[in-house]
């Protein structure tokens, strides 16, 4: 089960972070997921913001400046965290199939 849930997780991870990369995704429409202030910012700003409020990710506000696909990854990775029920109900569903293979 663990081993499955890893590659289901880093799987939707991988492609969420493509998508934005790749500019099929719009990362500020996928942050206006999690924020409702996302107008007129770029998508560094949003998550720098959002990192700027935690004290533990405060000291990692720069490297974000710096390299804006670190905040692409930021924004896959938050947008990861949401479909999480959806991620344990794909890994249920297919931990017995795989078992029985």
């Amino acid at each position: 089960f663990i081993g499955t849930y890893a590659t289901v997780y880093f799987s939707t991870l991988a492609l969420l972070f493509t998508g934005i990369e790749s500019g099929v995704l719009d990362p500020v429409y996928v942050m206006s997921w999690v924020s409702e202030d996302t107008d007129a910012k770029s998508t560094v700003q949003v998550v720098t913001e959002f990192m700027d409020h935690y004290s533990w990710t405060r000291p990692y506000v720069p490297i974000v400046e710096n390299n804006p696909e670190v905040a692409n990854l930021g924004v896959a990775w938050i947008a990861v965290k949401f479909t999480e029920p959806i991620r344990f109900g794909v890994t249920v569903a297919i931990v017995p199939r795989l078992a029985r293979y």
